[in-house]
């Protein structure tokens, strides 16, 4: 064969070329009706576009092979929106158009321009346009190329498109069985580019497709999807998106996008989000769609999430999301951001200040996404938190390190499992529930605690707004120490009602009415209904100890109440004797000391003002000391023993004072007094308004019975005493009361006294008689005797006649004194000591206080016959009374009655009152008895 060079063959087909293009103006282009054509094909597109279509010119053009050119194209349709096209070339399947009918094989679109309006509803008529698009794909479709196109999307009253794409370039190429190829480039106002593969059966809606988007602008993408209020600037981020469906209604989407940073602006106020590297999935079957998100790591702020949410268009849509690690500083400064207004969103992170919820899960559902989110009714969030603060809105409270369970479900959130820490107070196992919208008043807060006692003082009043224990709890000072019970809040944000149950303590404190710290070691309280009530404790106040302590306080009302149905204890009445004269108003005495066991106190009180009544206690002592205001010295109660039987109660008077009224009863072994020791002792101390009022029941001092009460009156002090005797022994009742003298003798005494006055009414303004008799004694030691025997001895009548009546002594058949008492001083009206050797009378005072005594004394010696004439028959004139003389010697007897001096007296010095004394005791008369004075 012949070689033919290149030129050759390329001249060879251009001449076949040239032929073809002879024959086909020669033979088929007479048959081609070109206005036919063009009518033809706008009918067609029309139909198919559901739209009008205008076609200004249309030719045939040979080169660069047969194809229709049209020029101006114009389609409208009220479904979709507007068609432009200046340039559109129509290659036709020739064998067809001969027989006038029309099949595209080809169409080339140079700088198309779609102007696609999204009508009102466009969205929920989205199954209409699926439709719409499935029928115009059951057409055979030619070939379409596309260079240089614009899309313009406008939603209803927009002027200027919402979404661009331009640059628009690629293919749609059937691939036989039914099957179509789609390839195109474009950016858009989204994105800085974009690329779209697709393959599949559009009659069936089954194939692929894979959209690269590079640099996708979030700023701009946000204004479409509809969220109002909120844009982004510079934002960028890569995505890309495979699908895959079985049909129309059955797609999967999966999702990669890059990382990327977004700046929200949500009314002036920025928020930045940054995000690495996600996955997700979208899928549709039919009116069902669902969506996940398998991982999504944000940055900013700290959070790492998935996601998942479906629903079925009209009817319902739910979500789920789950996340790890968030930081709730950062959830929460732009949660406020973005949603402050949201009365729910507020609230939540008002309360919910910092931590991290390690795991978090929040859902919701509702008719529409709109719906779903509704954080009031349809929104609920679970998540484990730790490290975390908390702003209790009871106070508020300010909880720190909080950690455990919660759910934000209706505007209701939910805790449970938690730890925290108030100030240097722990809870452990608590619960807490807090509505979050006005319309939700719930609050319940629930947990064991290891309470801080300065932590008590601190935040309780908070909680305890407006009650009477707020105003109480502010009263204390110092306070420390530790408690460990259970503390209960609720149930109204508007009326918190607080539980508190301490089942052990150990606290110290201060009371602003106290001047002694207070110390509780053990014991159990509790707090409820606005009642404190404790029981089994004990404590210290001051150095005193308390035990078994049980009562309650109602703090209701406008009068609080006490009520202590126990307490034991030892006060120790040398530092709080003072304080309790004072605070309950014991005016009657000044001073106060000693120890007393307490036994069973009980009382019951209230408050503004102080009233008590049905005060209750039983005390021991060993040793109180007790200084009353009418004398200067103190009593000394020794084993003693203090009763009140509900007789004892306080009430406040016009001046704001304490007043203590009602009685205690007393018993003591002995009270010590002036060196005295008064035995088997008992009586009532009475509280009065006047005073304090000491009733003596029962006393005895060295044989001596007493009997009496001491009543205060303004700034005087009245004293009545009864004191008796009666077959009393005497010698032990002088040494009892530190006489040096020894009388052998029983004796009885009466004696009445009165007493009135300031400091000592018993040396002030006071009265009262005295009557003593013994009979049949003996007197061996008396000092003022015995240097009477040895004056009379030097008396010449009488010189050496009487013995020292210490070895035998002096016996007496009677001793009598009578006398009566008067401002400090014993008035002797009668002093006998009538013995069968001598009678001795006398009269006269003795001051009591000073212990000095101004008597004068007659003695008479019964021997005076032995001493005058040789033979007086003595004891028959005595007796009978008949004619004889008697010798008398007067005495004076002053200064103490220790150490008195003792002088003889004239008998012009001596009294008739003195003599007729000594006649009724010798019963003899006036005459007989002859004075005789000691010569010179």
């Amino acid at each position: 064969m012949r070689y033919v060079g290149k030129t050759g063959i390329t001249k060879i087909l251009f001449l076949l070329f040239f032929i073809f293009l002879i024959a086909f103006a020669t033979f088929i282009l007479p048959h081609i009706d070109m206005k036919w054509l063009r009518n033809r094909i706008a009918e067609e597109a029309s139909s198919r576009l559901k739209g009008k279509v205008l076609i200004s010119h249309a030719y045939l053009s040979l080169l660069p092979q047969p194809h229709i050119q049209l020029k101006g194209i114009r389609i409208k349709s009220t479904h979709w929106g507007e068609f432009i096209s200046e340039d559109v070339g129509i290659l036709l399947h020739l064998k067809p158009l001969l027989k006038r009918e029309v099949a595209l094989k080809r169409l080339s679109l140079k700088g198309p321009v779609f102007n696609l309006i999204l009508t009102k509803g466009a969205i929920a008529k989205g199954e209409e346009g699926i439709s719409y698009l499935r029928k115009i794909m059951e057409h055979k479709i030619p070939i379409l190329e596309l260079e240089g196109g614009r899309i313009n999307v406008l939603r209803p009253g927009e002027r200027k498109p919402s979404f661009k794409i331009k640059a628009l370039e690629g293919s749609i190429v059937p691939k036989g069985e039914e099957k179509i190829e789609l390839r195109l480039r474009f950016s858009s106002n989204v994105a800085s580019r974009m690329e779209l593969i697709a393959r599949g059966d559009p009659a069936l809606g089954r194939g692929w497709f894979e959209l690269s988007a590079k640099g996708i602008s979030l700023g701009k993408l946000i204004p479409l999807i509809g969220w109002k209020g909120i844009y982004a600037t510079a934002s960028r981020m890569d995505l890309h998106v495979r699908g895959e469906a079985k049909r129309w209604d059955k797609i999967k989407l999966r999702l990669e996008g890059g990382d990327f940073r977004i700046t929200f602006v949500c009314k002036g106020r920025e928020q930045q989000i940054r995000g690495r590297s996600w996955e997700g999935v979208l899928e549709r079957e039919e009116n069902l769609w669902s969506g996940s998100i398998d991982s999504l790591e944000l940055l900013t702020p700290s959070l790492r999430l998935s996601a998942w949410a479906k629903g079925k268009r009209g009817e319902y849509f739910s979500f789920l999301i789950k996340g790890k690690g968030v930081s709730v500083e950062e959830i929460r400064k732009m949660a406020l951001k973005l949603m402050g207004e949201d009365e729910t969103v507020k609230e939540i992170f008002h309360i919910l200040q910092a931590g991290e919820v390690s795991q978090i899960v929040c859902s919701g559902e509702g008719k529409d996404f709109r719906e779903a989110l509704d954080m009031e009714h349809n929104v609920r969030i679970r998540g484990t938190l730790s490290g975390g603060k908390i702003l209790v809105p009871a106070g508020p409270l300010p909880l720190e390190e909080v950690s455990g369970e919660a759910e934000i479900s209706q505007a209701v959130m939910r805790a449970w499992d938690i730890e925290a820490r108030l100030g240097r107070s722990l809870a452990k196992r608590g619960m807490l529930t807090i509505g979050l919208i006005a319309d939700r008043d719930i609050f319940h807060l629930e947990a064991e605690i290891e309470a801080d006692a300065e932590d008590v003082v601190r935040y309780l009043p908070m909680v305890l707004q407006g009650s009477g224990m707020e105003k109480e709890i502010k009263r204390f000072q110092e306070v420390k120490g530790w408690g460990k019970g259970r503390l209960v809040l609720g149930e109204d944000i508007h009326d918190i009602r607080p539980k508190v149950e301490v089942e052990d303590l150990q606290v110290s404190f201060r009371h602003e009415l106290s001047p002694w710290p207070i110390s509780l070691e053990e014991g159990k309280l509790s707090f409820l209904e606005g009642v404190l009530s404790w029981k089994e404790v004990k404590g210290r106040w001051g150095k005193s100890a308390l035990a078994h302590g049980a009562g309650r306080i109602c703090f209701a009302g406008d009068r609080p109440s006490l009520e202590i149905s126990h307490l034991e204890g030892n006060v120790i009445l040398e530092e709080m004797g003072n304080w309790l004269m004072s605070s309950l108003g014991l005016e009657g005495l000044k001073s106060l000391g000693g120890e007393l066991e307490l036994k069973d106190m009980r009382l019951k009180a209230t408050f503004n003002p102080l009233q008590a009544e049905d005060v209750s206690f039983h005390a021991w002592t060993d040793d109180l000391f007790i200084h009353p205001s009418f004398s200067s010295n103190a009593l000394l109660l020794k084993r003693g023993e203090i009763r009140c039987d509900n007789g004892l109660g306080l009430k406040t008077s016009g001046d704001d004072r304490i007043r203590t009224f009602g009685k205690v009863a007393w018993k003591a072994d002995n009270i010590l007094w002036r060196d005295y020791n008064w035995k088997n002792t008992e009586g009532i101390i009475a509280f009065k308004d006047h005073g304090v009022e000491i009733t003596v029941a029962r006393a005895t001092l060295c044989g001596i019975n007493f009997q009496g009460n001491v009543s205060p009156h303004g700034d005087l002090t009245t004293l009545e005493f009864q004191l008796w005797a009666k077959g009393a022994d005497l010698p032990q009742t002088i040494s009892c009361l530190g006489g040096k003298a020894l009388i052998e003798g029983k004796f009885r005494l009466e004696a009445n006294i009165k007493a009135t006055g300031k400091k000592d009414p018993f040396y002030q303004t006071s009265q009262g008689t005295l009557v003593f008799y013994s009979k049949k004694g003996r007197i061996y030691r008396w000092t003022l005797l015995s240097r009477l025997f040895s004056l009379l001895n030097i008396i010449e009548y009488f010189k050496g006649k009487f013995p020292d009546i210490t070895k035998k002594g002096f016996p007496y058949d009677k001793f009598t004194i009578k006398g009566e008492l008067k401002n400090g001083l014993l008035q002797l009206k009668e002093a006998v000591i009538d013995g069968p050797a001598m009678k001795i009378v006398g009269e006269g005072k003795i001051d009591l206080l000073k212990g000095e005594a101004n008597l004068v004394v007659l003695m008479a010696p019964l021997k005076t016959v032995d001493v005058v004439i040789n033979h007086i028959p003595v004891l028959g004139k005595v007796l009978t009374g008949k004619s004889g003389t008697f010798i008398s010697v007067p005495f004076s007897i002053k200064g103490s009655l220790y150490n008195p001096k003792i002088t003889p007296l004239p008998p012009s010095a001596v009294g008739a009152s003195l003599w007729g004394l000594l006649k009724r005791t010798l019963q003899a008369p006036m005459e007989m008895i002859k004075p005789v004075l000691p010569k010179k």
